[in-house]
């Protein structure tokens, strides 16, 4: 219902009600928001994380089609191939998810699993949007490594109900337990607004980057995205076919194919996108054990 949206969208622009980006976050926003900084400059205020370091180096590591390794060995060399705007977004997306910790969450939210289904959304946006540029060029404003940091942060809603709503939470859980459904596809059904909504407004409170926060929120809805409709469909088609290839965050049974619109846009078969998983399943592995996640095989 819209109005159960609304009650829940208020919830997440009060005050305090989702913990604060840290302080290194915000000094990267505030320095490349208001000021023209160098790359040194940049460099300096990042290194002074080694975790949001290692991070951002290990997502500017990409090759073809951004699954092989090659790539920037310091945060100087990222800076200059991507872009300033790029390893923004980067750091602000590794930073939010870092936050993620800090959430109270109930004791049945999986954070590993979900760690997992993110970082395979993340490295199959990357993948789609590379192979998509490969074949048929299109214009974007985004990198490839950015697109990896949308879909790191593209499911972050479901965290973030779970936080200000715990009944809230249960209740798409459990429908969608009992009718063999995503969790965004249950609070679509349940609340009459994509999930992604609110995963904007967190985004936005968190002063992300607003072209990285529209193509985040239009990722159920790519045609209704005024800009960067193929990029919007490279993360949709990502997240949609996640349960079919073992990456889904539920524990239930449910698979979630792209709507018609995406999947003629993205044209990815299913041999393919097996391959593709076997690739992600050991990057996704090292992904976790860098930063000290594992998940129970």
């Amino acid at each position: 219902m819209k109005a159960d949206f609304e009650r829940l969208r208020l919830l997440v622009q009060r005050s305090g009600t989702i913990p604060a980006l840290p302080e290194t976050a915000s000094a990267i926003i505030r320095m490349i928001d208001q000021d023209e900084p160098s790359a040194r400059e940049l460099e300096r205020l990042i290194s002074r994380d080694s975790g949001l370091t290692a991070e951002i180096l290990r997502m500017s590591s990409s090759g073809e089609h951004g699954l092989r390794h090659s790539g920037c060995t310091s945060i100087r060399s990222a800076i200059l191939r991507l872009g300033m705007r790029a390893v923004r977004n980067m750091a602000s997306a590794t930073l939010v998810r870092q936050s993620f910790k800090l959430l109270s969450l109930p004791p049945k939210f999986d954070l590993v699993r979900f760690g997992r289904h993110s970082l395979a959304c993340a490295f199959l946006s990357r993948y789609v949007f590379s192979r998509l540029q490969k074949i048929r060029p299109f214009q974007s404003e985004l990198a490839a490594d950015e697109v990896f940091a949308c879909g790191l942060l593209g499911d972050i809603g479901i965290g973030i109900l779970a936080h200000v709503s715990v009944g809230d939470y249960s209740r798409i859980e459990k429908f969608a337990e009992r009718n063999g459904l995503t969790l965004s596809e249950a609070f679509e059904k349940l609340y009459s607004t994509p999930i992604d909504h609110l995963t904007a407004e967190a985004l936005t409170v968190w002063k992300l980057d607003p072209l990285f926060v529209n193509i985040i929120k239009m990722m159920s809805t790519p045609w209704e995205a005024e800009d960067e409709y193929e990029t919007t469909c490279c993360l949709s088609y990502a997240r949609s076919v996640l349960p079919a290839l073992g990456f889904g965050y539920e524990s239930w049974k449910c698979e979630s194919w792209a709507p018609p619109e995406v999947d003629a846009e993205i044209g990815i078969d299913r041999a393919e996108l097996e391959t593709v998983r076997e690739l992600l399943q050991p990057r996704i592995d090292e992904y976790l054990d860098s930063v000290g996640l594992r998940i129970a095989a």
